[in-house]
């Protein structure tokens, strides 16, 4: 009695597979006339996906005390709902809805809890809705009585919630020009890790090798992980250098990496060596130095992964305002180009001279020089107040470099020790070369020689100097081995400081 509100599903089954699910249905609204005593009705409304029309059922209204002959107890279900994952997960917080379906259509009281916690009492209800929050496997049980005093079992429901997406991490091999990737998730574990070479490229899974560049040229080796639940991390990238042991002609900007005293946000420091000179270019195509606070001075630079011989640049400004405001972004006023020798920043020698045009570049050429840094330093232009921000399209610098000869990779380490008051060179080297090879090393205490060092060994030697001091010094190793089916000797130094022992 006095109960309006009329179950939303209905149990259908189907005879291609007997199977009985519970579908949405839709009533006519009652009224509370309809209910206030006991007895039967009509009621008329549709079921969610039956093509035949209306459809109408009987309801019995019955008399809330009157409870003899009860002894059935509800029957408790429990219906997850939120982001649905993959494998059973969830990907956000899940609301466990819990109802209970007492025979005699009553409401009932039900008791909720969430991993074995404070229970919560609901009633007189048809359902109750409990929220389960943070990342892992919880478990929701409930009860329902009816007004007979009827328990029913308990219902459990497992839940499993994991938000946060796995972390992966890309390790660089400069040598090999490969990257290694390697990924963790904290709670429903990895499922698998995908990468792509350049944008554009074919997503491929990660199957634990190094992933190798495809040829000489640079490449961006994008990556990322996804768990079991189906969470995605956002991509990460790592970038694989250009092999530059060749001869290398014209311009070699795109194989550095750029860097420059700032970059705006909305710009972008990678447009200067992107290989692209567009007329009209938008702001993520430009180099640009605009802020709050314009300094008198700008800079941009290239690294090379190693000293390349060269002999020019270029440069093409951008501008959009005219000199002499202090505002915006102008021409600079002048610019100078400098290499690392290795101490400090030299201008380069015989210059042709340094343009300023904002609709063509502005070609430099200079005594060759041979370094693994170039920088273009540049003066801006102002009002004398206020500077404005200089800003370029690209930037090419070109070479004329014999390259360099093949090389077998070692890695050397040299440190003094003591023991007592005698003095030792302790050499150490490990072949990073992916073949057997000979290694010589050679102190001013002595030479010692290692055949047919295994790939990833290291050999270790420790020469005695025979005197309590020993001042700084180097250690020369020789490593031999085959690259590309030649016969190669490398030679590396490594400085040790000097030591007094005693």
């Amino acid at each position: 009695m006095d109960e309006t509100e009329l179950p939303g599903t209905v149990p259908v089954t189907f005879p291609s597979s007997g199977e009985t699910l519970q579908i949405p249905a839709f009533w006519d609204p009652l009224e509370p006339a309809d209910v206030a005593a006991p007895g039967t009705l009509t009621v008329a409304g549709s079921v969610l996906g039956y093509a035949g029309g209306r459809v109408t059922a009987q309801v019995t209204v019955i008399d809330p005390g009157d409870t003899a002959g009860d002894e059935t107890p509800p029957v408790v279900t429990l219906t997850p709902s939120g982001s649905a994952g993959s494998a059973g997960w969830f990907r956000s917080d899940v609301r466990v809805r819990v109802a209970g379906a007492d025979d005699r259509g009553g409401r009932v009281t039900i008791e909720a809890a969430v991993d074995g916690g404070t229970p919560v009492t609901a009633g007189p209800v048809r359902y109750t809705d409990v929220t389960v929050t943070g990342d892992g496997q919880h478990t929701v049980v409930a009860t329902a009585t009816d007004r007979a005093g009827n328990e029913s079992d308990d219902a459990s429901l497992a839940v499993r919630i994991d938000r946060v997406a796995p972390a992966s991490t890309g390790t660089v091999d400069g040598a090999r020009r490969s990257v290694t990737i390697s990924a963790t998730d904290a709670t429903s574990g990895l499922a698998r890790i995908e990468y792509a070479i350049d944008t554009g490229g074919v997503w491929t899974p990660y199957e634990g090798r190094p992933v190798k560049a495809p040829d000489t040229q640079r490449h961006q080796v994008f990556f990322r992980a996804t768990d079991v639940a189906g969470n995605v991390e956002t991509t990460r990238s790592a970038v694989l250098p250009a092999d530059i042991s060749g001869p290398l002609t014209g311009n070699v900007a795109p194989l550095g990496t750029a860097a420059a005293s700032y970059t705006a946000g909305w710009n972008a420091v990678g447009a200067l060596n992107d290989g692209l000179d567009p007329a009209n270019p938008s702001q993520a195509q430009l180099w640009g130095t605009w802020s709050g606070t314009r300094p008198a001075s700008q800079w941009a630079q290239y690294t090379w992964a190693r000293p390349i011989r060269l002999t020019s640049a270029e440069i093409k400004f951008w501008r959009d305002q005219p000199k002499g405001t202090g505002d915006g972004v102008a021409e600079p006023d002048a610019w100078v180009l400098q290499y690392w020798d290795g101490a400090a920043w030299v201008d380069v020698a015989e210059p042709s001279g340094y343009g300023t045009s904002t609709t063509a570049f502005n070609t430099v050429t200079f005594a060759p020089v041979t370094t693994d840094r170039l920088r273009a330093t540049l003066a801006a232009n102002g009002n004398g107040t206020t500077f404005s921000a200089v800003a370029a399209t690209e930037w090419r610098v070109f070479a004329d470099d014999p390259g360099v000869g093949p090389v077998v990779p070692v890695t050397v380490q040299a440190e003094t020790r003591c023991l007592g008051r005698t003095g030792f060179i302790a050499v150490r080297v490990t072949n990073d070369h992916d073949a057997p090879i000979d290694v010589r090393i050679e102190t001013p205490y002595g030479i010692r020689s290692f055949r047919d060092v295994e790939p990833g060994r290291v050999v270790s030697q420790s020469l005695a100097a025979r005197t309590a001091q020993i001042p700084a010094g180097e250690v020369t190793v020789e490593a031999t081995g085959t690259v590309e089916g030649e016969q190669v000797t490398s030679e590396v130094v490594a400085a040790y400081q000097g030591t007094t022992c005693g």
